[in-house]
């Protein structure tokens, strides 16, 4: 086999800074390469695990992926569709390697049974639909790919007949190894996520599958019965973990995270979540993070999946708790604690890995697994959050319900686009292009906490360089200025 340093030489364009820094900040979290003429986009798990292109790890990272390089998702959308099972289960990844060697051939779908995978494969393609439907292809894909979206639904739907959830499943916490369980709330609300996605791609102008849609609302909601028969704990206020325990794990309502940044809702309760959200800050938190799972061994329990820190859990709590109403300052703080380990203690942001030492063996806060990995980059769920951001590309709307109060300037997230939201002391906003492709944001619909610009501004065209201001006190009055934006020292 080949060593990836023999590899990057043949694709230069592989992990150059350009590629890697923009996705992964200084942790350039792993190689992401544009391979041959036929322009395909496939990237290895991680500097230390060969595997290409799984899909649940995508599913950390895809946010990114999508509003920097929107046009790389269709090449692994069809790969793996190419690659799925005869009973709908799309498969974990395109090639398989990890830690025994580079994989002789890409395209090569393969991997295990699991709960983030064919869920996340119907999430993707509501997002390029959602995001992207301004754009002549996107249509065309997800009628290309609703077949293998559709099969995967099912798929979902068959592997929760017997209970409403599905049992026995691997997810990207395999650590946990929750598959040896009935039922997690992991994979049991990725179940739920994939009705929801699934309802609105089959509601969507390209596919108008109504009897699919109403299939998809009934398992939704016999689901969401199982969810509280088989793992609300209501005397403790949270999700267990798996049935037949009373674990809490710190992540297993990401999907939830998920949800709120495409606009689908609540999969559960927001009185739930927030309830869950509490008892995990009360029973997991360390010095250094969440702990990824309590209450299943005695802690100190030794160096293990449960006893660690992994780099999802604090950067979903806060997103979770932004979206329903949570203190901004507190939430940041939550978030911070472990990237301000990172970033201020061990002083190393350029190798963020996956899964950090917990309490009592002796690593407390170390680097214990998985280098320049890509967990963290679900913290770009937070600028979401952050500003209450849904787009419809479709629509040409654009709407915030920001969680800061006052003063603010924060990023807005719209593929191959990049623009800021800003509040000032008066209450104007602006909205700024700062660098755009070569399509403009054209927006029908536009408005912050439901104060739009006044009639006749919209519809409004704006381009790289372009802001449109409106709101504020007494006397404002609503601008749009077509000049070049001030530089950034």
């Amino acid at each position: 086999g080949r060593r990836l340093p023999e590899i990057t030489r043949d694709h230069p364009r592989c992990g150059s800074p350009a590629m890697g820094g923009g996705v992964g900040g200084p942790s350039r979290s792993s190689l992401t390469c544009p391979l041959g003429a036929r322009h395909r986009w496939r990237q290895w798990e991680s500097y230390s695990c060969v595997n290409v292109d799984s899909v649940h790890n995508d599913g950390e990272r895809h946010i990114p992926y999508l509003m920097l390089w929107p046009d790389a998702l269709p090449s692994k959308m069809r790969a793996w569709a190419a690659g799925a099972m005869p009973d709908g289960m799309i498969q974990e990844q395109l090639a398989c390697g990890c830690m025994d060697g580079v994989p002789p051939r890409l395209d090569a779908p393969c991997g295990r049974v699991m709960g983030d995978v064919s869920s996340m494969f119907v999430v993707y393609l509501l997002e390029w639909w959602r995001w992207t439907a301004d754009e002549p292809s996107a249509a065309s894909l997800v009628v290309e790919l609703w077949p293998a979206a559709r099969a995967a639904a099912r798929w979902q739907m068959d592997r929760s007949a017997e209970s409403g959830l599905p049992t026995r499943l691997v997810d990207t916490y395999d650590g946990l190894r929750l598959s040896r369980y009935n039922v997690s709330c992991f994979s049991a609300l990725f179940h739920l996520l994939a009705m929801a996605a699934a309802r609105e791609l089959a509601l969507s102008p390209p596919v108008r599958d109504a009897a699919f849609a109403a299939e998809c609302d009934a398992a939704l909601a016999r689901g969401r019965a199982a969810m509280d028969a088989l793992l609300w704990v209501e005397g403790r206020g949270y999700y267990r973990s798996y049935t037949g325990g009373e674990a809490l794990m710190s992540d297993s309502l990401y999907a939830q995270v998920l949800a709120d940044t495409l606009g689908l809702g609540a999969l559960t309760s927001d009185a739930q979540v927030t309830r869950h959200l509490a008892a995990v800050l009360q029973r997991n938190d360390s010095p250094y993070g969440l702990l990824c799972q309590t209450g299943r061994y005695p802690l100190p329990a030794g160096a293990g999946a449960d006893n660690s820190i992994w780099m999802m859990a604090n950067p979903n709590w806060a997103s979770l708790s932004l979206r329903r109403g949570g203190d901004p300052h507190k939430a940041l703080s939550v978030v911070n604690k472990t990237f301000g380990w990172v970033r201020d203690t061990l002083a190393d942001q350029w190798n963020v890995v996956a899964v950090y030492g917990g309490l009592g063996y002796g690593a407390e806060g170390l680097p214990a697994a998985n280098s320049h990995y890509g967990y963290h980059l679900v913290a770009w769920h937070l600028l979401f959050a952050l500003t209450g951001q849904v787009y419809s590309a479709r629509s040409r709307s654009l709407t915030f319900a920001p969680a800061l109060r006052g003063r603010f300037e924060l990023p807005v997230l719209v593929p191959a686009v990049a623009a800021t939201l800003s509040r000032g002391s008066d209450g104007e906003c602006t909205l700024a292009v700062a660098a755009a492709g070569s399509a403009s944001l054209v927006l029908h619909t536009l408005s912050v906490d439901g104060v739009a610009p006044p009639a006749g501004v919209l519809p409004v065209k704006l381009a790289l360089g372009q802001r449109v201001s409106w709101g504020g006190g007494a006397g404002a009055r609503t601008k749009v200025t077509l000049s070049s934006l001030k530089p950034v020292d």
